[in-house]
């Protein structure tokens, strides 16, 4: 019998792997190490780690997703407006 899985907010977990998060939560959690100087999405980006098994991994870009996330930080933050056009333009 298959080893168990159940979806944890996105992520894929297992009785013996770590839970793997969403794309999306990776890439803000890169992000968010980038700004504050910490390693903590690095346990999720090994070599054999689970970003690598997570199913679609390869045919996603996480640097892509991370400017995504810091496009959007920058829009909340009051930043460029032009970010705001770069956004509504993206989801047509």
């Amino acid at each position: 019998m298959g080893e168990a899985k159940e979806v944890l907010h996105g992520g894929i977990c297992s009785a013996s792997v770590a839970c793997s998060p969403p794309p999306e939560a990776l890439a803000t959690l890169m992000y968010l190490d980038q700004q504050l100087g910490t390693d903590h999405a690095q346990r999720f980006l090994t070599d054999d780690g689970p970003w690598k098994r997570w199913p679609g991994s390869a045919d996603i870009s996480l640097p892509d997703l991370q400017s995504t996330v810091r496009a959007e930080v920058t829009f909340a933050a009051g930043g460029n407006p032009a970010i705001r056009r770069t956004a509504k333009n993206q989801r047509r």
